[in-house]
């Protein structure tokens, strides 16, 4: 019998509880560590868990070997530890963004290949079931739109691009079988810090189809919601609860009916020729992989991450 996988995760804010929670149900993984520079969140894991806790990262690699580690810190640090702990031979799932720069994230990449061990980053909705089947479905869409809206911002130390729409950047360009084109963006910065709170998109690919993004952090109501226009159908995929032909959320054990629309007042406008698809929050891998587009420069009105975010998509 093989020996358990011995993990560790790396900050123990919302996400790094996701992680250890996530290890510590998980035939054949062990969590040996925590690591928290909050002495009360340590605490919290040490008793939840019943593993060692270290109060930053260099603890943890003093105290022993381990096969990998979770970095779920605030993306401003994640270069840093990712870099450590990858210098050190252990592989990594760093939660996305993976850095708040193209060169720190190519900097990523190269390194984990030098060492021979895996960096995966936690986009975790290219897992989603219905993802999925769009990625088999879809043969050569000309309109995409996704919109990911919320009404609190639980990332601070970047903007809404790198925040939110960075998922649906993700799925699209793993839906469109073509090059880059072009690229423009735009957003505002509402909450008195250097980064945007909401931003739109788009980018047109080279065989013509057209992509838009909306992000927000700022709006009155949740919604995460994609649509995919190809000649003959179009697809919908509503990543938000189920809910019934009013809007309002759907009875425990009952799914909104297929082309359901409740922005719609219930009448799917694309429902002609599109086939109903699963739930699109079930997953069959609750680990994800891929690096993500990140830079820094370019139009007014965003942070200068945010800024060029979109030109790592080209």
């Amino acid at each position: 019998m093989s020996e358990p996988l011995s993990v560790a995760v790396v900050g123990f804010g919302v996400m790094g509880r996701h992680h250890a929670n996530v290890y510590a149900a998980l035939p054949g993984v062990d969590l040996v560590a925590v690591v928290e520079p909050d002495a009360i969140r340590r605490s919290a894991a040490a008793e939840l868990y019943g593993c060692a806790t270290f109060a930053d990262l260099e603890g943890l690699l003093a105290a022993g070997r381990m096969d990998a580690a979770s970095v779920a810190s605030p993306t401003s640090t994640h270069h840093a530890l990712t870099s450590r702990l990858l210098s050190s031979g252990i592989h990594v799932l760093v939660e996305k963004p993976v850095a708040t720069q193209v060169s720190e994230a190519r900097g990523l990449a190269a390194l984990s290949r030098r060492h021979g061990v895996v960096m995966q980053v936690g986009h975790i909705t290219r897992f989603y079931k219905a993802v999925q089947q769009l990625r088999r479905e879809v043969r050569r869409p000309y309109l995409i739109e996704a919109r990911r809206l919320t009404p609190t911002a639980r990332i601070r130390d970047v903007g809404v691009i790198l925040d939110l729409m960075i998922h649906d950047i993700d799925i699209v360009l793993g839906l469109v079988d073509s090059p880059v084109a072009d690229v423009s963006v735009a957003g505002h910065a509402l909450n008195g810090t250097p980064f945007e709170d909401v931003a739109a998109a788009q980018i047109t690919f080279a065989n013509g189809c057209i992509a838009r993004f909306l992000a927000s952090r700022v709006a009155p109501d949740a919604e995460r919601s994609l649509v995919v226009a190809e000649a003959e159908r179009t697809y919908r995929l509503d990543f938000g609860p189920p809910r019934d032909l009013r809007g309002q959320p759907a009875a425990q054990g009952t799914r909104a009916l297929p082309g359901a629309d409740p922005a719609l007042g219930g009448a799917d406008r694309y429902a002609r020729g599109r086939p109903a698809l699963a739930d699109p929050r079930d997953r069959s891998d609750p680990a994800a992989a891929a690096s993500c587009p990140t830079a820094a420069g370019g139009p007014r009105g965003l942070s200068h991450v945010a800024r060029g975010a979109l030109a790592g998509v080209r």
